[in-house]
């Protein structure tokens, strides 16, 4: 299994955040998908280590986090222990729920991610099949 480095791990298999993560109580399973037309604002989930862009509102007020620049006028949010993320194969669950606490005004939820649908297919429907 590959370790979460960002908004998504490290690999190919951007599915991981939905079946390999704890559940997320506010974005059912399958709704993270979404996230990839508004990733500019809206992150799946909180992690260890997460490149925030210059769209994403990096919540203030907590010491949980360190910040560092990055490139393109981004922000490495890096938590300030990571043995309780990556010690395991998964985050402890206290430090994965403080996490998100700290994230909630960045993290997708079901109402987002159905909204981010709706404007997807508005713009695009989905082709007929079979073609007339």
């Amino acid at each position: 299994m590959t370790k979460a480095l960002g908004n998504y791990v490290a690999g190919d298999r951007d599915w991981f955040t939905d079946y390999e993560w704890p559940e997320r109580p506010y974005l059912m399973r399958g709704k993270s998908q979404a996230g990839r037309t508004i990733a500019e604002t809206y992150v799946p989930d909180a992690f260890g280590v997460q490149l925030i862009g210059p769209r994403h509102r990096i919540p203030s007020g907590s010491n949980q986090w360190r910040q560092e620049p990055a490139p393109g006028n981004r922000t490495l949010l890096i938590h300030r222990d990571p043995a309780a993320w990556f010690a395991g194969p998964l985050p402890e669950p206290l430090t994965l729920e403080r996490a998100r606490e700290d994230l909630a005004p960045i993290l997708l939820t079901n109402e987002i991610a159905d909204d981010a649908w709706k404007q997807r297919w508005a713009a695009a429907p989905p082709r007929q099949w079979p073609p007339r």
